[in-house]
């Protein structure tokens, strides 16, 4: 009676995720009506939710059973647009930010268990995170933001790019290659650092 049940980290996280959001209501009614602490309340769960699920998914022998790589990743980009949405009156850049921690775990997971992501050309993938890396970037430096927020998600986006190019791309060459391109992309955002915030 020694086996394994990876699947209750995933049910303790939502547990202990959902518990907090629901104190966070019950103690706090008005709290959530403004949009800086919807966004620190859906980040706090988040926090405390994805290393569960995270650890589910790493010891499940297959975990697309329990987690549909497509569906879940749809339910990420809708919750991910609504957050953003919601909480773009506290700051584009810190909407961006909690958006993009809620959806960046989830398109991880569909790219490497089977879902649409894996079967995204490799070098188009890579471009256009880079591309989106310097536009939301160019974004919050002209918009004034915060500098840790837009640049978080601006490197969260180029790493999951270059990641996802060499997981399909192996050897020496495509690790150059991802390199070069996001070794631009990061030129290009302190450009647009220097003469946007200037």
């Amino acid at each position: 009676m020694t086996r394994r049940v990876p699947e209750l980290g995933l049910l303790v996280g939502l547990v202990l995720a959902g518990s907090f959001v629901a104190a966070v209501v019950a103690l706090e009614p008005g709290f959530l009506a403004e949009a800086e602490s919807l966004l620190m309340t859906v980040a706090i769960a988040l926090v405390i939710l994805y290393p569960f699920a995270a650890f589910a998914v790493l010891r499940m022998d297959d975990p697309t059973w329990l987690l549909p790589p497509d569906p879940l990743l749809g339910t990420a980009l809708v919750a991910a647009a609504a957050v953003g949405l919601l909480g773009a009156p506290a700051g584009p850049a810190l909407a961006l930010a909690v958006a993009v921690f809620l959806a960046l775990p989830p398109a991880i997971y569909n790219a490497g268990h089977g879902g649409r992501l894996r079967s995204l050309p490799a070098l188009p993938a890579l471009a256009g995170s880079a591309l989106a890396a310097v536009g939301v970037f160019g974004l919050g430096a002209a918009a004034g933001a915060n500098v840790f927020l837009y640049g978080l998600v601006a490197s969260a986006v180029l790493l999951l790019g270059g990641a996802y190019y060499t997981s399909r791309v192996p050897g020496r060459r495509a690790e150059r290659r991802a390199g070069a391109v996001v070794s631009a992309a990061i030129v290009a955002c302190l450009a647009e650092y220097v003469l946007l915030s200037g």
